[in-house]
């Protein structure tokens, strides 16, 4: 299972290999728990660990689609509950090897920056020094070392651009050019970028993202982001109804965008970078 990652290093198609990676991991877990049924039954605190662990593989998931702090999280906790469960159980060579397990996962992802992760696969060669110096290097993220997704390369320079200019403890801020009129949402923008999201409001969901009571609150997280720059994208692109060349309707939240992002900056493909117009808090 935990050599499974490394099939990442030469897989051409790395977002589909990370999907299926995780469902294997989760298949190696259910097996575990077949092949031990006999011992599971005579121990209700097996069982309940059994549970922990199916979860943990579950949870597995997400570190191929963020390997970050908030992701991982989930992971070490399910799977820390699972290990303890089944602690008494083991005998003093497991238990070394599960509290080793935890040692080293702890401080690759934990106490780590949040771009700084240390999956198996950047260790393949040159080891932790090597992958020190990378991550130093200008310019590189954690995504340049832990290639688990096809990204669009203008969405990347769009949000690395975006991200340089605002300061990293601000939120991140990606909106479409119309809040009325498309289906999309930016989390794949939200994924990419070294800070947390303004929102959580993400789903372009009429009836829901442009009544007035999520418009307000959106709003405010907009004014409350800290974030200098904006990632703005091209939503006729995905209008739906609309005829070609038609203007795109306008919402509240359009509207205060533009007068607290009303700066135009580079242009990415379908992404634009747009910059606030008044000093940040």
């Amino acid at each position: 299972g935990g050599a499974l990652p490394l099939w990442l290093r030469w897989s051409d198609r790395p977002a589909r290999a990370a999907t299926l990676i995780s469902a294997r991991a989760f298949a190696i877990a259910a097996l575990l728990v077949l092949l031990e049924r006999h011992a599971l039954r005579r121990s209700w605190t097996l069982r309940a660990a059994a549970l922990f662990g199916l979860a943990t593989a579950a949870f597995e998931h997400y570190l191929w689609a963020r390997a970050d702090r908030p992701h991982v999280i989930p992971f070490l906790v399910v799977g820390a509950a699972g290990a303890a469960l089944a602690w008494k159980d083991l005998r003093r060579l497991g238990r070394f090897l599960v509290a080793a397990v935890f040692l080293i996962l702890y401080p690759f992802f934990v106490n780590a920056p949040d771009r700084a992760l240390a999956p198996i696969e950047s260790l393949w060669k040159g080891g932790l020094t090597a992958l020190t110096r990378h991550l130093r290097a200008p310019g590189a993220t954690w995504k340049s070392v832990w290639p688990c997704s096809d990204v669009p390369s203008d969405a990347v320079r769009a949000v690395s651009e975006a991200d340089r200019q605002a300061d990293p403890a601000s939120r991140f801020v990606a909106v479409a050019s119309s809040q009325a009129s498309t289906d999309q949402d930016p989390v794949l923008l939200f994924v990419l970028s070294a800070r947390l999201p303004y929102t959580r409001w993400y789903q372009y969901d009429p009836g829901v993202q442009d009544s007035r009571a999520i418009q307000t609150g959106m709003i405010q997280e907009l004014e409350r982001s800290g974030s200098r720059t904006a990632v703005v994208w091209r939503a006729e692109v995905f209008a739906n109804g609309l005829e070609p060349g038609a203007p795109l309707p306008r919402s509240p939240f359009d509207d205060a965008f533009d007068r607290l992002f009303p700066v135009r900056g580079p242009q990415y493909g379908l992404y634009e970078v747009r910059f606030r117009a008044e000093p940040t808090p």
